[in-house]
């Protein structure tokens, strides 16, 4: 069952009072054997509520196309100063990974922005001296 299918069953057998034959019989449901509703109904119970909770133990589903070393390397590579951007980290150390990688960017981009001090009004602003700040143009250096 859903998660959500569990959150209505549990709302109807607990708040309405349906019995698990009843609730069987109603539209969400009706493929649903009361024997299976119960056995996730008291599932639920058992975790405190926790409608998500599928007994599997650990990281589940599609393994990821950047591991937590790669990850580590290509932060360490932003931090020195090798790589400039998460677009570049992407092109010279992951050609075969999509740009659009969640953990790639989000990763990358809070490694980039260790440097940035965040202002009250949300601006932010890189911690370089007026020497260092130079050659960077002045559109790079404030963001939202």
């Amino acid at each position: 069952m859903t998660p959500t299918k569990r959150a209505i069953a549990q709302v109807l057998h607990d708040d309405v009072g349906l019995t698990f034959r009843e609730i069987a019989q109603r539209t969400p449901f009706k493929e649903i054997q009361p024997n299976t509703i119960n056995a996730n109904y008291n599932v639920v119970k058992a975790h405190g509520g926790d409608f998500y909770y599928n007994g599997k133990m650990g990281n589940t589903g599609r393994k990821p196309k950047i591991g937590d070393g790669q990850l580590a390397e290509a932060v360490e590579r932003v931090d020195s100063g090798e790589l400039l951007d998460a677009a570049e980290v992407q092109r010279k150390m992951f050609p075969g990974v999509a740009p659009r990688t969640h953990k790639l960017w989000d990763d990358v981009e809070i490694a980039l922005l260790r440097g940035f001090e965040v202002r009250q009004a949300g601006w932010l602003r890189m911690k370089l001296s007026p020497g260092e700040l130079s050659h960077y143009k002045c559109d790079s250096l404030l963001m939202v």
